[in-house]
């Protein structure tokens, strides 16, 4: 490594760190209590300001935008917009989050549109277990529908990693602020149901007794890289990545039980009204059950990865910079 990366690096560090612990100051700050106190149009103006202070710290090095300009083959300054309604998106996410754990917001308070195939209407409607996935996006009322009880209609639970105990770092801060949070508001928006976390180490089996015996709604986040080698896995392009690996986990715990599989991903949410599709279910014809597992995974990210070409200011996660959207095809191409 020259010493010319050296410098690169460290500038990147210094400045992802920056830019961590702005987002840690906002959420603390100026979010949590706008979602305590204020109404949500309020706390949305307030995020459209102060995501321009994110855009900011970025402007030097456009970590947060490139991508943006990658993927959608844009100008920089529609890059930098589509960066900006990001990180807008991601403030006022901790503010309804906020609302919510003061139950200043609940499930009543919306109109959910719940868009769904007949088949995956006919599982919403039943009462046995199943398993959600979903992507990693920006957790407003749409990600949160399936946990309502006018939409999911049963107990849910939910595999997560758990947030760090201490933060010493920015970023840990960041994470702990963001990641705690979003889990605390999901036992409120729940009620009367009931809602319980599932902490990856022993999730599988955690995951089954609770779909097998207390005939549960299980989500999962299907999306999260995981690394290749760690449990059963498959490996494939994904969004602006030219290859990225993932857990066939919940396509392995719903085949254990012999429950569905469904995908959610998030609409439309204008003031009240909440737009939610719902896919599925997912099954594959291939005989051996790892490569079962595989398939499935695979037709739910295809779906994920065009989901987020359409909208990727929604996505939370990194978008990569090796494969473009083709709006007009709606797929991604290598660049």
């Amino acid at each position: 490594m020259t010493a010319s990366d050296l410098r690169r690096r460290l500038h990147e560090t210094m400045g992802s760190q920056r830019k961590d612990f702005a987002r840690y100051v906002l959420y603390r700050s100026v979010f949590a209590p706008a979602g305590r106190h204020l109404p949500m149009s309020v706390a949305r103006a307030l995020a459209w300001g102060f995501a321009g202070l994110l855009v900011a710290l970025d402007a030097r090095r456009g970590t947060g935008w490139r991508p943006f300009r990658a993927v959608l083959g844009c100008s920089a300054p529609r890059a930098v917009a589509a960066f900006w309604a990001q990180q807008a998106a991601l403030l006022e996410e901790h503010a309804f989050q906020s609302a919510v754990l003061a139950r200043r917001l609940t499930p009543d308070a919306y109109e959910f549109c719940i868009a769904a195939t007949p088949e995956a209407r006919q599982v919403l409607d039943g009462q046995g277990p199943l398993v959600v996935v979903s992507g990693h996006f920006i957790r407003d009322p749409a990600i949160y529908a399936a946990f309502a009880a006018q939409v999911g209609g049963r107990n849910s639970a939910l595999i997560t990693a758990t947030p760090p105990e201490s933060a010493s770092t920015p970023q840990e801060q960041r994470i702990q602020r963001q990641l705690g949070l979003s889990l605390e508001a999901l036992a409120p928006w729940s009620e009367p149901l009931d809602f319980q976390l599932i902490y990856l180490g022993n999730a599988a089996t955690q995951a089954v007794r609770a779909l097998r015996d207390e005939k549960r709604m299980l989500w999962v986040n299907i999306d999260a890289p995981w690394q290749a080698g760690r449990g059963r896995t498959v490996s494939v392009p994904f969004a602006g990545h030219a290859t990225r690996h993932f857990s066939t986990g919940s396509a392995r715990i719903a085949r254990s039980v012999g429950c569905p599989l469904l995908l959610i991903l998030p609409g439309v949410v204008r003031k009240t009204e909440v737009v939610v599709h719902v896919l599925g279910p997912y099954s594959s014809s291939a005989t051996d059950p790892s490569e079962r597992d595989a398939d499935v995974t695979r037709q739910v990210l295809r779906a994920i990865e065009d989901h987020i070409g359409t909208n990727p200011r929604r996505y939370s996660l990194d978008l990569g910079q090796e494969r473009r959207w083709n709006k007009s095809a709606r797929h991604w191409d290598v660049i």
